[in-house]
């Protein structure tokens, strides 16, 4: 199941440290680079979005921080609250990249990664036919789920093999989570938020993860090719 052991632990605290910052990065990412499409209005200057959920949550009259800084204060706890979500991570990633995934090597790699993704994202079907996600309760909003757990599944199935554990993949699947509502706190009051296009599990996240996993998977098959240095001593 990848449970232990955790491998040479320079390597795994490595990875660890990717599977933490990376979901953080494209979730981020996607965000602003819709935002320059015009598929999501932000306002980072008056966060008005952020300012009605605090008027919805909070009673009339409670003194707050500046609204800046409880932005601020929400920023930084997402590294936290990715180690917190990742114990609640770890029931699902262990059944999907702890044990699925390698039962379904002899396949191959990629086959095994595909299908868990696809087996991961309709796992979700119940919720999302309840319009969780994607406020879609049709096939339509099921193949979204699909597609995000499919491009997710390639990154977090990528750490499961290189680290031979299944807790990297777990804290990744925790970080996706603590970053979730980052739209919401940047985008524009009464502004639409088409999760299925600028969500954690949307459109624009699916074609940054293939840009990352290119780049990755680019980059070991150089590492592969690259020869081995002559240490000989010359002549």
């Amino acid at each position: 199941l990848g449970i232990w052991p955790l491998g040479p632990l320079g390597r795994w605290f490595r990875y660890l440290g990717i599977a933490l910052v990376v979901p953080i990065a494209i979730v981020v990412a996607a965000v602003f680079l819709s935002a320059a499409f015009g598929w999501v209005d932000l306002d980072l200057a008056g966060l008005s979005g952020f300012r009605a959920q605090l008027a919805a949550a909070v009673p009339a009259g409670t003194p707050l921080p500046p609204l800046h800084l409880l932005l601020v204060l929400q920023l930084v706890q997402i590294p936290l609250g990715a180690v917190i979500n990742s114990v609640f991570a770890a029931g699902e990633e262990i059944g999907w990249r702890g044990w699925l995934q390698p039962a379904l090597m002899p396949l191959g790699a990629w086959p095994a990664i595909l299908i868990t993704g696809v087996a991961w994202g309709l796992w979700h079907s119940p919720l999302i036919l309840l319009g969780y996600n994607f406020g879609r309760t049709d096939i339509i909003g099921v193949l979204f789920m699909v597609g995000g757990c499919v491009m997710w599944g390639l990154f977090l199935g990528w750490l499961r093999l290189r680290t031979d554990s299944v807790w990297p993949a777990a804290l990744a699947h925790g970080s996706l989570n603590a970053v979730a509502g980052f739209v919401v706190l940047v985008s524009a009051a009464g502004s639409t938020v088409d999760m299925a296009v600028v969500g954690p599990l949307g459109v624009v996240s699916w074609v940054l993860l293939g840009i990352v996993m290119v780049v990755i998977v680019g980059l070991e098959r150089m590492r592969v090719a690259r020869p081995a240095d002559d240490t000989s001593s010359p002549g």
